[in-house]
C-alpha cells in the first residue's frame, strides 16, 4: 500500500471511498459502517481508492474537515444509524503526498451492542462484511446477535415446556459416577437426584416455583425427541472417513436420532472421544508418582478441546447441527454459531465467552474442558510441537457456522510418501500435487468439486492436497470460495 501502510500500520479490514473527494459522504459508507460493526472492525479511508490491481491511489479530499464535520452529523444521526460506536480519537485528518484523507477506525464491538444497522431499518439496514464486500445479513444472522445480546447465557434459563420426565435417566446416573469418580468428596454428591441437578445448573425452578430442566440440562441430558421438541436444528453427527470410496462415504457413524440410545451431548461427547482418540500415539509415560501410567498426551487433549468448544459454543437454534469428521490426517469439527469473541484474540488465550456457559460448567465437573480459554491456544501449541500445520479455523457469516480443522499429521513431502501411504490415504490422492499445481496455474478460479473431478478422485481427496499445499506455502486464495482465485507461490 506504499506510503498508505504508514497510515494504517498494522490495521485490518479495509474499505476504501473515493466519492468523498466530491464532497459529502457516500451513501455505501453508512453500509459499511454497519457492516464493519457487525463483524470485526475495521479501517474506512475516505479520498483513496483500490485499483484493480490492489495498489492503493490517494486522490485526496477537497475540505476534509468538511467531510469530518458531514461524517460525525450522520453517525449521531438515529436516522442515519442504529448507534455511533466511535471516539473523537477514531476519526483523524491524515496527510500523504500532500493531499488530506479522513481515516476512520471502527473498533471491535462485544457481541451485547450488536447488531448496529441503518436507516432505522433492523432487517433490512443490518450489514456484515466478507471477502467481497459489504452484503446485507439474513433474518436468521441478524436473529443470531440478538440472541448472543444477552449478559447472562441462555441455557442457565428453565425450560418451562419441559418436566424433569424430559431428561434421560441413564444419562443423569451415568454422569454422576463420572463426577464422583472425577471428584469423590464433592459436596454435590450428597444431593438427591433432584436437587443435584439444580446445583449443577442442570435443573431450576420457574416463575411459579416448579422444577424444571434449564437448556444446559435439556440439551446435555434429555431424550432425543424432547430435544428436538425445543430445538428442532439439534443434530449431533460423528463421521468417520479413512476409508472412503466413491460410494461410500463413511464406515462409522453416531449420530443423535439413531434411537439405540439417548441423543444428548453429555452422552455424544463420552461415545465420540474414545473412537477419535483411538488411533493416536500414546508413548508410554509415568505419572509423578512413579508407579500410574499417564494415559493422555497434548495431542489428545487438543482433540477432547476442539469437540468441547463445538458442543457448548454451538448456537443450537442454528442450521445443521454439530458434525465431526475423522479423516486420516485431519479432525473436522463443524458447530452452527461464530465466535463471540475475535478469533485472533480466541488463538492467544486468556478469553473465554462460550455460548453456553452453564453447559460448560457441567462438563467442567468431570474435568472435560478445564481450561478456560486455553483450549484454543493449546491446539496451535501442540501442532506446532508435533510440526504439524497449523489448525484452521473458518467462520462463514452467511451460514452462521464455525468450522475448526485441526491436521494430525505432518505436511506432504516426498520423504514422507511412503508413511502417509502406510496410513491408508489413497496413492491417487499422494500423488497428485504437481498435477493439482498444474491444473491451478490454467485455471486458477478452479473449485475443489472441480480439481477432484480432473484428477478422478473423491472431493475430500482434493481438499488433502490444497491444505497441503497450503501448509507448505506453496498456494494461497485470494478471494472468496465463490470467487476467488488461486496464487501459486512456489
Amino acid at each position: 500500500m506504499n506510503g498508505i501502510s504508514k497510515i494504517l500500520g498494522s490495521k485490518e479490514n479495509f474499505s476504501f471511498e473515493a466519492k468523498a473527494s466530491q464532497g459529502g459522504i457516500p451513501a455505501s459508507l453508512w453500509e459499511t459502517y454497519s457492516s464493519f460493526c457487525n463483524t470485526e472492525g475495521g479501517t474506512i479511508v475516505l479520498g483513496a481508492e483500490e485499483l484493480k490491481d490492489k495498489t492503493i491511489h490517494v486522490i485526496g479530499l477537497p475540505n476534509a474537515y468538511k467531510t469530518v464535520v458531514d461524517f460525525w452529523n450522520g453517525v449521531n444521526d438515529p436516522n442515519t444509524v442504529s448507534e455511533n460506536v466511535l471516539q473523537n480519537k477514531d476519526v483523524t485528518i491524515e496527510t500523504l503526498d500532500a493531499k488530506e484523507i479522513v481515516v476512520i477506525t471502527i473498533p471491535v464491538l462485544p457481541r451485547y451492542k450488536k447488531p448496529i444497522f441503518i436507516h432505522n431499518n433492523l432487517l433490512h439496514g443490518t450489514y456484515k462484511r466478507d471477502n467481497e464486500g459489504d452484503y446485507p445479513c439474513t433474518r436468521e444472522e441478524i436473529q443470531a446477535m440478538l440472541r448472543d445480546q444477552t449478559a447472562l447465557s441462555l441455557d442457565f434459563a428453565p425450560v418451562e415446556e419441559k418436566t424433569l420426565d424430559s431428561l434421560d435417566e441413564d444419562s443423569i446416573s451415568a454422569f454422576r459416577n463420572r463426577f464422583q469418580s472425577a471428584k469423590p468428596n464433592h459436596v454435590f454428591l450428597r444431593y438427591d437426584e433432584e436437587d443435584f441437578l439444580r446445583q449443577i445448573k442442570a435443573a431450576a425452578n420457574d416463575k411459579d416455583g416448579k422444577i424444571r430442566p434449564t437448556h444446559a440440562g435439556l440439551l446435555m441430558f434429555g431424550k432425543w425427541q424432547e430435544i428436538v421438541d425445543f430445538y428442532p436444528a439439534f443434530f449431533l453427527d460423528y463421521q468417520d472417513h479413512r476409508e472412503e470410496t466413491p460410494t461410500v462415504r463413511w464406515t462409522d457413524r453416531i449420530y443423535s436420532n439413531e434411537g439405540n440410545w439417548s441423543g444428548n451431548v453429555c452422552d455424544f461427547y463420552f461415545r465420540v472421544v474414545p473412537k477419535l482418540v483411538a488411533d493416536l500415539p500414546l508413548p508410554f509415560k509415568m505419572k509423578e508418582d512413579g508407579v500410574t501410567r499417564d494415559d493422555d498426551t497434548d495431542l489428545r487433549k487438543s482433540v477432547r478441546e476442539a469437540l468441547t468448544n463445538a458442543l457448548v459454543n454451538a448456537d443450537y437454534d442454528g442450521r445443521m447441527g454439530v458434525v465431526v469428521k475423522k479423516y486420516h490426517d485431519r479432525f473436522v469439527f463443524e458447530n452452527p454459531g461464530l465466535f463471540r469473541i475475535p478469533v485472533k484474540d480466541a488463538i492467544k488465550g486468556g478469553l473465554s465467552d462460550p455460548r453456553n456457559l452453564a453447559m460448560m460448567s457441567i462438563f467442567n465437573l468431570v474435568n472435560v474442558g478445564e481450561k478456560q480459554g486455553g483450549g484454543i491456544p493449546l491446539m496451535f501449541e501442540t501442532a506446532k510441537g508435533e510440526g504439524f500445520p497449523e489448525p484452521m479455523i473458518e467462520t462463514r457469516s452467511d451460514l452462521g457456522r464455525t468450522t475448526i480443522t485441526l491436521f494430525v499429521s505432518k505436511p506432504f513431502t516426498t520423504q514422507n510418501t511412503t508413511q502417509n501411504t502406510a496410513q491408508n490415504t489413497t496413492q491417487k490422492e499422494i500423488g497428485n500435487p504437481e498435477r493439482t499445481l498444474l491444473l491451478l496455474k490454467e485455471n486458477p478460479s478452479m473449485t475443489r468439486a472441480e480439481i477432484a473431478k480432473s484428477l478422478g478422485i473423491t472431493p475430500d481427496g482434493a481438499k488433502f492436497i490444497i491444505d497441503s499445499l497450503k501448509a507448505q506455502g506453496r498456494i494461497k486464495r485470494e478471494g472468496s470460495d465463490r470467487k476467488g482465485k488461486w496464487i501459486i507461490l512456489k
